[in-house]
């Protein structure tokens, strides 16, 4: 099984895609989304993971800053 973390930054509007602790290779769908507002592509999210596995299983992992006032 696959670890597939994201982490997202709000405030800087950066994502971290890592697949078992890995980047995600040259030309992957990631690298088409994560320069953008995650908020544009999150209902993607599960697709491209799959297709990141060619059939594979994985396991999601989310990391997000918390917010604070």
């Amino acid at each position: 099984m696959v670890k597939a973390e994201l982490r997202y930054n709000p405030y800087a509007l950066k994502t971290e895609v890592r697949f078992n602790g890995r980047k995600p290779r040259i030309n992957s769908l990631v690298e088409k989304y994560i320069g953008g507002s995650l908020e544009d592509w999150i209902d993607k999210v599960p697709g491209i993971f799959a297709g990141e596995m060619n059939g594979y299983g994985f396991e999601a992992v989310w990391h997000q800053m918390r917010l604070t006032f």
